[in-house]
Formats: C-alpha cells, sequence, structure tokens
C-alpha cells in the first residue's frame, strides 16, 4: 500500500529527508536522502518517494508521532516508547554510545525513569522528548547551549585534548533561560574546551525567575 492512498497523520521534515505517519496501521514511511541511514530501510539507498519502514523495528507498536533531523529520525508510539535510528556520531540517538543505526531501534525507558513519553522533537543533531508529567529530556550535540543543560560538561573520561565530551549517563542538570548566560558561554567556547554530547536522555529542570518590585514602589502609569 501507497502512502498516496491512506490518511496521513502527520509529518515532519529533515534536512535532507522527510518521514510521515499514516492512518493505516499507523505505518511510518520515509524519503529523500538515504545515507547515513536516515530513512531506516537498512540501506543507504536514497528515495524518491515515500517507502514503508518495516514495522518489525517498532515492535509492533502503533506510531502516533515522527520527527526528522539532520541525519536521524525519531519515532513515538502510543505506548509511550521512542525509537530512534540513524546517524549517531553525535549521540542523538540515546542509546548510551554514538553508533549509527541501520534501522528503529528503542530507546531504552530506564533513561525516562520508566515513565511514558508523550511528544518528540529533533534538531539537526539533537533529540528532545517531553514526559507524560512534564519533564523535558534532552540528547545530542550541545552546541550553543541547544540541550538546556547550562554548562559545558565533560565526561568522566574525557581529556581536554579530545574534541568533543561525552556524557554516558542520564543526569539531571539545572539550567536558566536568560540571554545573558547563554551568550556569554557561547561567546567563551573555544577549540580548547569541548562541546558537550549528551547520548542518553537527560531531564532539564527548569527554574523560575521572578522580577522582584521594591517595596513601597508603584506600578507604571498609575
Amino acid at each position: 500500500m501507497s502512502v498516496a492512498s491512506c490518511a496521513v497523520l502527520m509529518v515532519a521534515c529533515g534536512e535532507f529527508h522527510t518521514a510521515a505517519v499514516t492512518e493505516e496501521n499507523s505505518s511510518v514511511y520515509t524519503w529523500g536522502l538515504g545515507i547515513w541511514w536516515r530513512l531506516g530501510h537498512g540501506d543507504e539507498e536514497d528515495q524518491l518517494s515515500p517507502r514503508r519502514v518495516v514495522s518489525a523495528g517498532f515492535k509492533s507498536e502503533r506510531i502516533v508521532m515522527v520527527g526528522a533531523g539532520g541525519s536521524h529520525t525519531v519515532a513515538l508510539s502510543e505506548a509511550g516508547h521512542v525509537f530512534t535510528w540513524g546517524w549517531g556520531v553525535s549521540g542523538q540517538l540515546g542509546h548510551n554510545d554514538t553508533s549509527a543505526q541501520r534501522a528503529p531501534r528503542q530507546v531504552e525507558a530506564v533513561f525516562f525513569g520508566g515513565k511514558k513519553v508523550v511528544f518528540v522533537a529533533v534538531g539537526g543533531d539533537h533529540t528532545m522528548a517531553v514526559r507524560a508529567m512534564g519533564q523535558l529530556y534532552t540528547w545530542g550535540y550541545g552546541g550553543c547551549g541547544v540541550l538546556g543543560h547550562g554548562d559545558k560538561l565533560r565526561g568522566p573520561s574525557q581529556a581536554a585534548s579530545e574534541p568533543l565530551a561525552l556524557i554516558v549517563t542520564p543526569n539531571e542538570r539545572k539550567f536558566t533561560s536568560t540571554r545573558t548566560r547563554a551568550l556569554r558561554e557561547s561567546s567563551t567556547t573555544t577549540a580548547s574546551e569541548p562541546l558537550a554530547l549528551t547520548v542518553t536522555p537527560v531531564e532539564c529542570t527548569f527554574v523560575r525567575h521572578f522580577r522582584h518590585r521594591p517595596r513601597g514602589s508603584r506600578a507604571s502609569g498609575s
């Protein structure tokens, strides 16, 4: 059955490929540039029209959402499980390594505390997921602070001379969303300061900032 004969539930556009979920058995179709296995067909052949991804890779679970990055793809099942495939050099697949995946592979639920994931989003080389209770998890390439962990992390066994840092186990990190801090960190990053990669989902903790008005002051315009 082709995607042309199915109702499409959602579509995601990557830099060089596209992914869609259809209503018929919640099938996943991908097409575009095939290099680095981003299409999930087990090969690197380009696809000029939608081709169905073998459902066995999703453990026969119903897929409800997809995301397409620069060279990887993510799918979310109705049961709340996350599946990824494609190029993994930046840890964007979330399998605790930087290996590529030729076909869909489930991200271990333990990284999400065994809880259901309800939303996924994909950047060029990083991935995000939201749990049912609202917790945000991010992983992959951390340049420019895109992962939101608020610091330039180094893996426990990484030397300063190594160009990239790896975080190989989930760690909770607090961060502030102030633009000033983000600009300061990005502007001071040099070749001698490795940027962070996070290869497993890491929860982001949002810190709320309140703007206090001096006691006795009056609101403007009053």
